[in-house]
């Protein structure tokens, strides 16, 4: 009797397995971030909890929280350092497209 409980259970977490394996994706792994501004764009204005990034043609604004990664030159810095006018790529979490995961800022124009 145990042992046909323990078959069963077994069976029936199968279909979950092979949907997981047929569909690519590992159970539980976190999807990878989308990047938004593969050319770069220009930062239009920037805040301590925002910015707002630009191709001439279309804006975008990101919230920045504790946790986005902001690079100026390579170098880690804060959002107070970003400037209007400056080149950027913005890479927004897949989980909330308007959050900015990371900033790649270039001080020359």
């Amino acid at each position: 009797m145990k042992s046909t409980l323990i078959l069963l259970s077994l069976l029936a977490l199968m279909p979950l397995h092979d949907a997981a394996a047929k569909s690519g994706k590992k159970p539980g792994k976190r999807p990878e971030p989308i990047k938004i501004h593969a050319s770069e764009a220009t930062i239009t204005s920037v805040s301590s909890d925002s910015i707002s990034v630009g191709n001439g043609k279309s804006s975008q604004s990101y919230k920045i929280s504790g946790s986005t990664q902001i690079r100026l030159d390579g170098r880690r810095v804060s959002a107070n350092e970003l400037r209007s006018g400056m080149r950027a790529d913005v890479t927004a979490s897949q989980l909330d497209p308007g959050s900015a995961m990371s900033i790649e800022a270039s001080s020359s124009k």
